[in-house]
């Protein structure tokens, strides 16, 4: 999936390397249900966004929309340990590309997505299994072998810990969301353990009868993970994320342990068994409804944040308008009864406001419906005037 080149625009750093035209992307692909599951690779740390988490919020309605559809989002961890990279790094995971403390990717953690680390499969040359996947970490081998990579694990800055995961708090022992969910091989980085989960997840869309399995948090953390191997999870129980460069620490990750981790999630899985696992586990959930008529209801109050000082407004008289959850610094379409007024621009936070004069408008006496239109989400209100 690429995001439409037609709606491209200049940014900061963060999102030129991870442009919010993807989560567009993901809403166009969710309403007209062209997939059913999607998976994105993003290791761009939270905190490198020049907006902050009102920048990463304001991206929310791509995942809850396809959580509201039934999809899947699949978002891998990213290669570099317990560290992130940096919009304006020059690449790769080397210090000064990355941060120098625990960080999380912003994608990868909304609550409505499946964050997807990398184990390494233990196999012989021959493909015999030898026993447990550890956690991909390259950096702890010996150079040249060795780079200075690993799978993404940690815990979001952004985002609280969903109410799926209150059932691992005394393991993660953090009011902040998690991640991995699970992980997959990233012998090629998470950006192939993410398409190979997705690849899974389609398999056992195929066994639901070509309907959707997502989201599929719910289930993974409610029946699948705490089933283990009887429905297809395979514990990951050694290796971690601490970053190493020149053999030195350099910054301290999470390490692996039997049951949920927070370095490998519950994780990796065994597709012949997982599949048909997750299939009779949203069957049973009857599709999920619940979760995605949560994320609809999530979708409807994100789309009705604009406010009005007074919903009447009599002759002469103004209201004011203001609205919230916009893109920082990006254009903000501003109809009345369908009609153009003007466009305004989100100030550093993501707010607009507009004082809006009926009788200067020349708006009929009656009820009228105000409309901001951005480039993820519309929001919408009335007021009626005199």
């Amino acid at each position: 999936m690429v995001a439409p080149p037609d709606s491209e625009i200049t940014d900061d750093a963060a999102s030129n390397v991870a442009p919010p035209e993807f989560m567009q992307a993901v809403e166009y692909v969710s309403v007209h249900h062209l997939a059913n599951v999607i998976s994105i690779s993003d290791g761009t740390a939270e905190n490198t966004y020049a907006h902050g988490p009102e920048e990463i919020r304001a991206q929310d309605p791509g995942e809850l929309t396809a959580a509201a559809n039934g999809i899947p989002v699949l978002v891998a961890t990213g290669d570099c340990d317990a560290a992130q990279r940096l919009a304006v790094g020059g690449g790769g995971c080397t210090p000064g590309s990355i941060t120098t403390e625990p960080a999380t990717a912003a994608w990868d953690d909304s609550p409505w997505v499946t964050a997807v680390g990398g184990s390494i499969p233990n196999l012989s040359a021959t493909g015999k299994r030898l026993g447990p996947d550890p956690v991909w970490n390259s950096s702890l081998l010996p150079p040249p072998a060795g780079d200075a990579e690993g799978e993404g694990a940690g815990f979001s800055a952004v985002y609280p810990r969903p109410g799926y995961q209150d059932s691992v708090a005394a393991i993660t022992r953090s009011a902040w969301r998690s991640v991995p969910d699970l992980t997959m091989d990233a012998s090629g980085g998470t950006s192939q353990a993410a398409p190979l989960l997705a690849g899974v997840l389609a398999l056992a869309t195929q066994l639901n009868h070509g309907r959707n399995v997502g989201p599929v948090n719910n289930v993974l953390y409610q029946v699948l993970g705490p089933a283990g191997l009887k429905d297809g999870i395979a514990d990951v129980v050694s290796g971690n994320n601490t970053l190493f460069t020149d053999g030195k620490v350099f910054v301290r990750g999470f390490t692996a342990a039997r049951g949920f981790d927070v370095a490998s999630g519950w994780g990796t899985v065994r597709a012949s068994t997982f599949a048909p696992a997750l299939a009779r586990a949203t069957q049973a959930a009857h599709q999920d409804a619940f979760v995605r008529a949560e994320a609809k209801t999530a979708l409807i109050r994100l789309e009705h944040r604009e406010q009005l000082s007074r919903s009447y407004v009599g002759p002469g008289a103004t209201t004011l308008l203001t609205a919230q959850g916009f893109l920082p610094l990006h254009p903000v379409t501003l109809y009345i009864d369908g009609h153009k007024l003007m466009t305004l621009h989100a100030n550093d936070h993501g707010s607009v406001s507009y004082l809006i004069k009926p009788s200067a408008l020349g708006l009929r006496p009656g009820q009228h419906m105000v409309d901001l239109v951005s480039m993820l989400i519309t929001t919408t209100n009335e007021f009626r005037s005199s």
